[in-house]
This record gives structure tokens, sequence and C-alpha cells, in this order.
């Protein structure tokens, strides 16, 4: 027996927001257990100021541009049947490749990208794996300004 087919039509719709607004709350709360202990880094690449947060020490590294770009990407990657898709044939998330790279070479570490992630859109959390650093590596404290 189907328990939905007894509800209303909008006991469904509700029930399936519910459902929705959990999954966000889960995952807000999943980036904000692994990453708080961390501060955000601000890299400027191209014309897109990043956040970037890193945690080394779990081989995971998060990801969006500045607020207000995320407001705007956040409100297209909704639009009814996606018609702003502009990722085209690429990943999901590749844009996100070359700033990656760009700060890993910042903070003196060579890493490829093992996978990722959408958290909320457009934040992407991504799995690397890193050569070990060389000795003239910059400690990541000394390689950028914290975000503010």
């Amino acid at each position: 027996m189907n328990p939905f087919r007894t509800l209303p039509a909008m006991s469904r719709v509700g029930a399936m927001l519910a459902a929705v607004a959990a999954g966000a709350c889960a995952t807000e709360n999943n980036f904000n257990a692994v990453y708080s202990v961390v501060p955000p880094y601000r890299l400027v690449s191209g014309e897109v100021t990043y956040r970037i947060y890193d945690r080394p020490d779990l081989q995971r590294i998060a990801i969006s541009p500045d607020r207000e770009v995320a407001a705007s990407a956040h409100l297209i990657d909704h639009l009814p049947f996606n018609l702003a898709d502009f990722e085209g044939s690429r990943s999901p998330g590749s844009h996100y490749f070359y700033p990656l790279q760009e700060y890993f070479a910042r903070t003196g570490r060579t890493c490829r990208l093992v996978n990722g992630y959408a958290l909320i859109t457009p934040q992407w959390e991504f799995a690397y794996e890193c050569r070990p650093p060389s000795a003239s590596a910059p400690h990541l404290a000394e390689a950028f300004e914290p975000y503010k």
C-alpha cells in the first residue's frame, strides 16, 4: 500500500517540501561540522572571487564563489526545466578545477582532485590527493589572507 496515495495533493507536496528542506539542513549541518574549524580563504581567479575551506587532515576541500555570484548561480540553477544550463556537456563542478589548482600551487602543494559533489548549489566539496610538500612550500596561513 502506498501511504501517499491516500493523502490529498497538497499533503503530498507538503511532504516532499519537508523532505527537501530536511535534506538541505543535513547538508548544511555536515558542512558546518567539517569546515567550521578552518577559516575560509579568499582566492581571486580571473574575475571571480572564491571562498575556499581546506581540510588537509581529511584531504577534503570546499569551494564556492563569493556571495553575490553564489546567489545568482543558485537562482539560475533552480529555473524551471533548467532553461539556463550553462554547463552544457562539461562535468558538473568542473569550473572549479582551475581555481583549486591555483590554490594548491599557491600553498606549495601538487594535488589532484579525486571526486566531488555539490553541497548546496553552487558550493562544492572535493576529495583530493597530494604529493608530499616541498621544504620551500609556504605554510597555509602565509599563503593567503583570511577571508573578511
